[in-house]
């Protein structure tokens, strides 16, 4: 068995030209590959996503030290993590999520504890460290908070090593 995984994004646009007698479209798309996971790297990857439902004022914490469950179904314990993805789903103008927090907060990627990256309805926060990949520190520093004072739905996704 084996298995690939890629983590890539994509941004295209499209501009149209009227200068009087002539229409012209330029397309323009750039596909970045931010990552490809193959079963022939050396170390293990676990790729975590889910899509959820924030109620108004709540939270969800990950557990990335043992409460990460992979496609699988198998409970995984990351010693790091590579990628974050958070893509705020909801159009509300309130629907705010942030992202960070909370107690035992895996902050190594923010800087302080108490630190957070908010996420405006409709938009995508994304951090990737292929080389510097961040530290979870089972027990102090390993729960990944998200939290919001309204109704949000997001999709998550965090790459990491086992």
């Amino acid at each position: 068995m084996s298995f690939r995984s890629v983590l890539q994004f994509s941004l295209g646009w499209d501009w149209q030209i009227n200068d009087g007698a002539d229409r012209y479209v330029v397309d323009h798309n750039a596909l970045a590959m931010i990552d490809e996971i193959k079963d022939t790297d050396t170390d293990l990857h676990v790729v975590f996503h889910e899509r959820r439902t924030l109620s108004a004022g709540g939270s969800q914490s990950y557990d990335l030290a043992g409460g990460i469950v992979d496609h699988f179904g198998n409970l995984r314990t990351l010693s790091t993590v590579k990628a974050i993805v958070v893509r705020n789903l909801s159009t509300a103008l309130n629907a705010i999520l942030e992202v960070g927090g909370g107690s035992n907060a895996f902050a190594s990627w923010l800087g302080a504890s108490g630190d957070v990256v908010t996420v405006n309805p409709s938009g995508l926060f994304l951090k990737y460290e292929p080389l510097v990949a961040y530290g979870v520190t089972a027990g102090t520093g390993d729960i990944l908070t998200l939290s919001s004072d309204a109704v949000t739905q997001y999709d998550i996704a965090i790459v990491g090593l086992l």
